[in-house]
């Protein structure tokens, strides 16, 4: 990304960190249809721009079945 060198233990740690997180959205929206409630707001809009960036790092957490409120 922008030309750098990843470094893939550093990512492969940051999205095992980041599972524990989804698994807590996934209960949040299980029970409510956005983030912050039953309205769209900016919150969720805030969550946008770093799904497409782990897609464009090649992770493909954010469409794992086993949450299925957060895919």
């Amino acid at each position: 990304y922008l030309g750098l060198t990843p470094d893939q233990a550093v990512f492969e740690k940051h999205i095992a960190n980041l599972g524990p997180k989804l698994d807590a959205y996934d209960v949040i929206l299980s029970k409510q249809k956005y983030v912050a409630g039953d309205e769209f707001t900016l919150a969720d809009l805030f969550h946008l721009p770093y799904g497409w960036l782990l897609a464009a790092a090649g992770s493909q957490i954010l469409y794992d079945e086993s949450r299925p409120n957060v895919v």
